[in-house]
């Protein structure tokens, strides 16, 4: 959060924040980086996000792709500190979905690499209110 607070500044219309009294109303914009990599069941995550996304709101999401090499390296790995949870983007989909959220594009964090990329970037928009690109 420091890093982040020193890149952005202080700018008006820019909330930096993991306190949840903050964390209130609609939001035009909600990042959340690295965060379903490390919930087995992120459907309270996916419902939270759902109630503060603005009708017209983005949401934007990071997952550990389950059908990258590195990616399991990566969760072998993790099971000495945090175990991370790979998964697909049609988990990602069915799970976003139960809490009325549409994946509007899906890209790979690093497209330049010749394996598929580790991280998928979603982006999402309440249901109703989604323009497929």
């Amino acid at each position: 959060m420091a890093q982040a607070r020193v890149a952005v500044g202080t700018r008006s219309g820019v909330t930096l924040t993991a306190d949840r009294q903050v964390v209130r109303g609609a939001w035009p914009l909600i990042v959340s980086l690295g965060v379903l990599d490390y919930y087995p069941d992120t459907a309270p995550l996916w419902q939270g996000w759902r109630r503060l996304l603005a009708p017209e709101g983005v949401l934007v999401v990071t997952a550990p792709n389950a059908s990258s090499p590195l990616t399991w390296l990566y969760a072998l790995s993790s099971h000495l500190t945090c175990p991370a949870h790979l998964t697909t983007v049609d988990k990602l989909t069915v799970a976003a979905r139960q809490a009325r959220l549409i994946v509007t594009g899906v890209r790979h964090a690093f497209p330049d690499h010749r394996t598929p990329s580790h991280t998928l970037v979603l982006r999402l928009q309440s249901e109703g209110n989604s323009q497929l690109e």
